[in-house]
C-alpha cells in the first residue's frame, strides 16, 4: 500500500492567489474595491481587538490594586501539624 505524501507547499498556493488578486486589481476596479473592503474589515477587527485588550488590562490593574488593599491572597492556608500520638500497648 503506497503512502500519500503530505503536501507542504501550501504557502506557494497562497502566494499565487495573492498575486492573481493583485493582477486582477490592476485590471478590474471591482477587484480593487474588494481588496480595499477586506483591508477595511481587517483594520476594524484589529482596532476592536486592541480596544478590548486595553480595557482588559485596565480591568486587571484596577482589580489587582483593590485585592492588594483588602489583603486577599490566592494562597491556600497551610494545615497545622497535628500532634503525633503514640498508641502502643505494653
Amino acid at each position: 500500500m503506497a503512502r500519500r505524501r503530505k503536501d507542504d507547499d501550501w504557502i506557494w498556493l497562497v502566494a499565487e492567489l495573492i498575486g492573481v488578486l493583485l493582477l486582477f486589481g490592476l485590471i478590474s476596479p471591482q477587484t480593487r474595491q474588494m481588496i480595499c473592503a477586506v483591508g477595511v474589515l481587517a483594520v476594524c477587527a484589529v482596532s476592536i481587538a486592541g480596544t478590548g485588550l486595553i480595557g482588559f488590562g485596565i480591568y486587571r490593574f484596577v482589580t489587582w490594586s483593590q485585592r492588594e488593599e483588602t489583603g486577599e491572597r490566592s494562597v491556600r492556608p497551610q494545615a497545622e501539624a497535628a500532634p503525633v500520638v503514640d498508641v502502643r500497648v505494653d
